[in-house]
């Protein structure tokens, strides 16, 4: 609080004594002839101003359609997750053709073949071949 205090007094000394400091009287012209004597530190803090009024309306416009796309992106994640509670609610069907085959051996999708480098190999490969059955 005190800070905040602090902070609006020094801003307010340093915008009394530029305004001191830049009381010249200057001429400010427009278009169609329009020109207007006022003191310096009028015209600069009216710019300043205008600045200010500018920029917040930008800020205002892109606020909007930032609000907009989330408001519209907050009613599709509404949509589906009613989606995901209907279907969490949803009872399985019972029909078989749903459900993969029930197997008791679990079926090897990609074997492994092991490729003998020599004809050693082979003939032990073989032998271990023989000798289970």
């Amino acid at each position: 609080m005190a800070a905040k205090l602090l902070t609006g007094l020094l801003l307010l000394f340093a915008l009394l004594t530029f305004a001191a400091k830049n009381g010249q009287i200057v001429e400010v012209s427009y278009y169609f002839g329009y020109a207007y004597s006022v003191k310096l530190w009028v015209a600069t803090f009216t710019s300043f101003g205008l600045g200010l009024i500018l920029a917040g309306i930008g800020w205002f416009v892109a606020f909007l359609k930032y609000k907009n796309l989330s408001m519209k992106y907050n009613s599709e994640t509404n949509k589906l997750k009613k989606e995901i509670d209907g279907l969490k609610q949803a009872p399985l069907p019972d029909e078989p053709s749903v459900y993969p085959p029930q197997t008791e051996e679990p079926v090897a999708r990609n074997p492994i073949k092991i490729l003998p480098m020599n004809p050693l190999v082979r003939q032990l490969e073989a032998e271990v071949v023989s000798s289970d059955k």
